[in-house]
C-alpha cells in the first residue's frame, strides 16, 4: 500500500488490520447542553429529545482548536450558539452567533460540524439530509 492510500485509509477510518483507530464518541442529549472542551471530537445526537435543543459552544480561547458535530435526530428544533456570540462564519454569514434547524419536517437529518480555527472563529460546515433542508443563520 502506498503512502497515499495508507493517508486515505487512516482519513477514512480504514486502518490496516492490527492497526488500532480512533472511534467517534457519540452522545445523545435530550435536554439543552453546554458542550465542553473535553467534549472535542464529539458526534452529539438529539435522540430523544422532545423539544428544542440548545448546544452552546464552549469560549473560543479555552477551545483552540477543539471540534465538534451535531445531528438532528429528532424533529425538534436544534440550535448551536457561540457563547460569545457575533464570532462564527456559516453559508455567507462572518458575524453569527447561531446556527439551527427549525423549519419543521426539514430538521431530522440535518449536521453541523463546528471547528474552531485557532481561537479565531468558529467555522461552521453545513451537511444538509436534502436540497430542500433549511438554516437559520442569526
Amino acid at each position: 500500500m502506498g503512502l497515499l492510500e495508507k493517508i486515505e485509509s487512516v482519513l477514512l477510518g480504514l486502518a490496516p488490520a492490527g492497526v488500532p483507530h480512533r472511534q467517534m464518541r457519540v452522545e445523545a442529549k435530550a435536554a439543552s447542553y453546554s458542550v465542553l472542551v473535553r467534549d472535542s471530537g464529539t458526534l452529539f445526537t438529539t435522540r430523544g429529545a422532545s423539544g428544542s435543543i440548545v448546544f452552546t459552544l464552549p469560549a473560543l480561547a479555552d477551545s483552540l482548536n477543539c471540534h465538534y458535530w451535531f445531528f438532528a435526530l429528532e424533529d425538534q428544533n436544534m440550535a448551536v450558539v457561540s457563547a460569545e456570540g457575533n464570532n462564527m462564519i456559516a453559508s455567507g454569514d462572518i458575524a453569527a452567533s447561531t446556527v439551527a434547524y427549525q423549519t419543521s419536517n426539514e430538521i431530522s437529518g440535518g449536521v453541523f460540524y463546528l471547528a474552531n480555527d485557532n481561537g479565531t472563529q468558529w467555522l461552521v460546515m453545513v451537511h444538509l439530509a436534502n436540497d430542500g433542508q433549511a438554516i437559520t443563520i442569526t
